[in-house]
């Protein structure tokens, strides 16, 4: 017995189930006959492995596209409480839709953030870079190995601050440079 897929956008067709520790998310057309079909899948494995399913913990999202009259219909079999989209699962939202460049600032935010602040504690790649670029201009800076001089012979010369070098790496590099070497109080 299989359940209809739902379709995604652009018809394309979405995932039956996403499993993630002890979690189940189901995705189906939530046509009546299809409701029917996951009961019965429900209770078998109910009846088979002793591990029944809980109402009260369990929450219902529909598509847009769903009529309202199909979402009391799957309530009322089901037993599911409804909730609406966006919803926090594992602290990333879910939503329907195409994301916008804001929901993604939002979750790259989320993830930045420390484990302790409720996020992935994923280090930002642009305070990263930051710190990469400072630590470079500083070995620049007071590194005496053969290749640090070299560099500084280059981009130093008599001043940071007025070295004019067409590099892509230099234009990155020379704020970091500037502040690291003082020059630019």
């Amino acid at each position: 017995m299989e359940l209809q897929l739902a379709l995604a956008s652009h018809r394309l067709r979405c995932p039956t189930y996403l499993l993630y520790a002890d979690d189940i998310l189901i995705f189906y057309a939530a046509s009546r006959a299809n409701t029917h079909r996951l009961k019965f899948i429900l209770d078998r494995y109910a009846n088979i492995s002793g591990q029944v399913f809980n109402p009260a913990k369990s929450k219902l999202y529909f598509g847009k596209h769903v009529p309202t009259h199909n979402h009391r219909y799957v309530r009322f079999i089901l037993g599911i409480g409804l909730r609406e989209l966006p919803f926090i699962y594992l602290g990333v939202p879910l939503f329907r839709g195409v994301p916008k460049a804001l929901h993604l600032c939002v979750l790259w935010a989320k993830a930045c953030a420390t484990k302790e602040e409720g996020g992935l504690g994923i280090r930002s790649i642009k305070l990263m870079n930051e710190a990469f670029l400072h630590k470079l201009a500083w070995t620049m800076l007071i590194d005496t190995d053969a290749s640090m001089g070299f560099i500084r012979a280059h981009f130093w010369k008599d001043s940071v601050a007025h070295a004019h070098i067409p590099s892509s790496v230099w234009s990155g590099l020379r704020p970091y440079a500037i502040r690291i070497s003082g020059e630019g109080r």
